[in-house]
């Protein structure tokens, strides 16, 4: 939040964008009301806590933590409830919660199954359900990784 505050004091341009990781185990409370109030949208990205990228590290968390979206009970009972993948609840708690998801697929099924998020509407308790795995606060990419310098192995 603090490199917005330092752009904001001097850009000629507001940023209308914030690209950060964003997900349920990594709600950035705080940067996403800052953001509401600025009218700065958050671009999500590894909305679903997956992604090649961080691929490495995202299967070693997910060994020795057990973190693992896709398959958390909540997730699978509301993508059962409302015949979606649970990749598909995902997403739509991003836009509900008014981030932009941006998952990252080379399938185009896939593609077209993400789509699937649009057409369904999770109600207040469900929303409040998802936000709670918050608890973990826990980042999934890093720029150590990001620029090949692994510090974790």
């Amino acid at each position: 939040m603090q490199n917005l505050l330092n752009i904001l004091s001097f850009a000629k341009i507001k940023p209308v964008i914030n690209e950060v990781e964003f997900n349920p185990y990594l709600y950035q409370k705080n940067l996403k009301e800052f953001c509401d109030k600025e009218d700065i949208k958050i671009f999500a990205y590894n909305p679903l806590v997956k992604g090649f990228y961080c691929k490495n590290r995202h299967e070693k968390i997910m060994n020795e933590k057990g973190l693992d979206l896709l398959n958390e009970k909540k997730v699978k009972n509301l993508a059962e409830k409302y015949g979606k993948t649970p990749g598909q609840i995902i997403l739509n708690w991003h836009i509900q919660i008014g981030t932009i998801p941006i998952p990252g697929t080379s399938n185009p099924q896939r593609m077209k199954e993400n789509l699937g998020a649009l057409d369904l509407k999770l109600d207040e308790n469900e929303i409040k359900s998802i936000s709670e795995f918050n608890g973990k606060q826990f980042r999934f990419c890093d720029s150590y990784r990001l620029y090949g310098i692994d510090i974790f192995s």
